[in-house]
């Protein structure tokens, strides 16, 4: 949810300038957000952040804080390329982008996601197995009973109509318990993942 990269203008920019190059990222389809921040937002910003600190905000106005556009892609693959272009530009100062902290945080988003879909594949197959085996067991204890039910004239339906339904229980009851498990791990793994991420202004 934070801006990815942040470019600082230098003072003689104009704010029409700044303006119009916030426009034409706004155009670009990898670019999800653009922030405009001026001289002003960024003296109000600063005096926020160092309200507890008297002496840094001796003899602080506007004119010397720079105007800035926080900017989100879509895809954290487009960040090298537009911060290069960024940072060819006579009126940029300076291009913050934390490549790093953004490629690390772009690797465990994919193991996350990777590791996700291999535990709901992996869980689905084990409740279908699960499923098929309890139906398989029950049919094979009633086989009697269901070579009678022909013998009388049941249709298909009506033989599988209890077998369907215990499947559907299975599967209900077991989806419960999963839920549940889940919540647990996840109420334990929290604060860890906290911690983990702690150190990133998320």
């Amino acid at each position: 949810e934070k801006a990815q990269i942040t470019v600082f203008f230098k003072p003689p920019t104009s704010e029409d300038s700044v303006l119009s190059l916030k426009k034409e990222l706004e155009s670009r389809p990898e670019i999800e957000n653009v922030k405009y921040v001026s001289q002003d937002d960024a003296l109000k910003i600063y005096l926020g952040q160092h309200q507890n600190d008297p002496t840094l905000l001796e003899s602080v106005s506007s004119n010397i804080l720079p105007a800035s556009l926080e900017i989100k892609t879509k895809k954290l693959g487009s960040l090298d390329n537009l911060s290069a272009d960024l940072r060819k530009r006579s009126d940029v100062d300076e291009v913050v982008f934390f490549k790093d902290v953004v490629e690390t945080f772009g690797k465990w988003a994919f193991i996350l996601r990777a590791g996700g879909l291999t535990l709901v594949i992996l869980m689905l197959l084990v409740s279908l197995l699960v499923v098929l085996l309890a139906v398989g067991v029950s049919v094979k204890i009633r086989a009697d009973e269901i070579e009678i039910m022909r013998l009388i004239g049941a249709t298909d339906l009506q033989v599988s109509a209890p077998f369907l339904w215990q499947g559907v229980l299975y599967g209900f009851v077991s989806s419960i318990i999963s839920f549940l498990l889940l919540a647990v791990i996840l109420a334990v793994l929290y604060p860890m993942a906290k911690f983990v991420v702690s150190s990133l202004p998320l």
